[in-house]
């Protein structure tokens, strides 16, 4: 008897892949602060079609703004889509008029479902990223409690 093994990936995988990308970001060089490690992976049917971290495009670019506008620029996206991010996407308020907003750029690629690893610690953004997304009719929800944990250690 033969078995045909099906090597899918499970919404933990695409969690610590997320987290792995993470780990590879590049601190921003022009910035007084210290700028968050941010890894993001784009999921369609079970696959991972992209993935990105903090500034690994260019200087002080987000990893969804990496994702999304320098690695997929004229991608389409649907509802089997899925985006897994270690931070909460920024939010309009949070961000210079010049730059576009991740949540808002989510919403404008129309990708419908988003992980996110945990909530930004700044109280400009601290749900308001996730409070955007769902009024804009994207589905949220969180990653597994102990790689969150994983993620605020670093």
């Amino acid at each position: 008897m033969i078995i045909n093994e099906v090597n899918e990936m499970s919404n933990r995988d695409f969690m610590l892949e997320a987290y792995n990308e993470m780990l590879l970001t590049v601190r921003d060089i022009n910035n007084d602060k210290v700028s968050p490690l941010v890894g993001a992976v784009l999921v369609r049917d079970g696959e991972i079609i992209s993935r990105a971290h903090r500034c690994q495009t260019r200087d002080g670019h987000h990893a969804e703004q990496t994702l999304l506008d320098d690695l997929n620029p004229s991608a389409t996206f649907n509802d089997n889509d899925a985006l897994y991010v270690t931070l909460e996407p920024c939010i309009p308020e949070a961000r210079s008029e010049k730059e576009i907003a991740c949540s808002k750029r989510i919403v404008e690629a129309r990708i419908k479902k988003v992980y996110i690893g945990m909530l930004d610690p700044n109280p400009e953004i601290y749900h308001k990223g996730v409070d955007y997304l769902l009024e804009h009719g994207v589905t949220v929800a969180f990653f597994d409690a102990d790689i969150t944990e994983k993620i605020k250690a670093e």
